[in-house]
């Protein structure tokens, strides 16, 4: 899975692909989305409807109680055994949201250096990034 993103959509294609409620929002292109950065989610609003909303990257698990500093990454999961992980099983059994993504860098080891490649997500102007995500007054966050 990557380590960074990009969003770069307009509201009429975000919003045609996930049927958004909601009233029409200038979304800014955002071309380098590390972990803990805020980004755009899709997520159930209630009534059958979706919502873009704001959430930080990275999962906060309901039962953490330590400052996040402490926190291990928890940005990614691996499809495999997510249902098996404590850090992931209840955000993935009943916390989910989509991050809608319009590509992703992966890097390439040099013997120098690593070199991000960028990666366009081709089957939709708009493809997503799938996410399990716990929205809360204070905790919003999403994790691919």
């Amino acid at each position: 899975m990557c380590g960074r993103f990009s969003q770069r959509y307009t509201w009429r294609e975000v919003h045609d692909l996930y049927d958004l409620a909601g009233a029409a929002r200038n979304l800014q292109a955002h071309y380098n989305i590390a972990p803990t950065d805020t980004v755009e989610v899709v997520r159930p609003a209630g009534g059958g409807t979706n919502e873009l909303v704001p959430m930080r990257w990275g999962l906060i698990p309901y039962w953490w109680k330590k400052p996040l500093k402490q926190l291990p990454a928890t940005f990614n999961a691996r499809a495999e055994n997510v249902v098996d992980k404590p850090m992931f099983r209840d955000a993935f059994k009943r916390h989910r949201c989509i991050m809608p993504a319009s590509g992703y860098y992966e890097w390439i080891k040099r013997p120098d250096a690593s070199s991000p490649i960028s990666s366009a997500l081709r089957m939709a102007a708009c493809s997503a990034l799938q996410a399990c995500g716990r929205g809360g007054k204070t905790r919003r966050t999403a994790s691919s």
